[in-house]
């Protein structure tokens, strides 16, 4: 395995290593870029063959076990980053990082036709992503609830509180002002139960048949912790169109 080579994004050091053969990145580092807390959850969510772990010296040149990424994984990353740094982060991969790596980095010989290949293939990845992003965009923009709400439970789907939500897809709406106009339109209902381990009751949001869904109720809400609901991330902003403009 080959020394790191570090490359300068807005001032933040993106790491890259040489392995069999192949560009590897510090998945720590692109995390980073794209203001990812959480580095471990996103290594899982990659394909087997898309991340690994190796030791890698921090600026104290302490060696420590790192997770990395090769080419696909770091696409796939980008890809499904919602952050505004996303798209300037994958222009400066494909138009910089990878053309110099390439260029440089001991992948064969240095003559005019590789570095013309190396181009050619920088400028289709950014016609595929592109293509990819205004699909994705035209998803967001559209509502397509028929296609949302056609799971049939076999598949996992991803499972988050109202506030993470709403956040995410930057809605206008606070978590308490959209959980009142839920339960106004019938969606969700205040429901008392007894206390799992104290005395007296508590009040609980639950979903209605109506608002089950978009999500699901908590299994356990007689305990004191995390009895709010939880709405599917896929169709969520069915969801939001449908409480805000009936």
């Amino acid at each position: 395995m080959r020394e790191l080579s570090i490359f300068d994004y807005k001032g933040k050091q993106v790491r890259t290593i040489q392995k069999d053969g192949e560009t590897w990145w510090v998945l720590k580092d692109i995390c980073a870029v794209l203001g990812i807390s959480d580095v471990r959850r996103v290594a899982e969510r990659l394909d087997v063959d898309e991340w690994s772990q190796t030791p890698v010296s921090d600026r104290l040149g302490r060696s420590q076990d790192t997770y990395i990424i090769n080419e696909s994984g770091l696409y796939n990353v980008i890809l499904r980053s919602d952050k505004a740094e996303a798209k300037p982060f994958r222009k400066w991969v494909t138009g910089e990082v990878l053309p110099s790596i390439r260029k440089t980095g001991g992948y064969g010989r240095q003559d005019e036709a590789l570095l013309k290949l190396t181009e050619h293939v920088g400028k289709l990845t950014e016609m595929v992503i592109g293509l990819y992003e205004d699909k994705r965009k035209e998803e967001r923009t559209v509502p397509r609830q028929a296609k949302q709400l056609a799971l049939d439970g076999t598949e996992e789907r991803e499972l988050c509180g109202v506030t993470e939500l709403l956040n995410r897809f930057d809605l206008a709406y606070g978590a308490a002002e959209f959980n009142a106009m839920m339960r106004e339109k019938g969606y969700m209902e205040k429901r008392k139960y007894n206390r799992l381990w104290e005395k007296g009751e508590r009040e609980i949001d639950i979903l209605t048949e109506k608002g089950l869904p978009y999500g699901q109720n908590c299994k356990h809400v007689r305990s004191s912790r995390g009895a709010q609901p939880k709405y599917y991330a896929d169709c969520f902003l069915v969801f939001y169109k449908k409480v805000t403009e009936e």
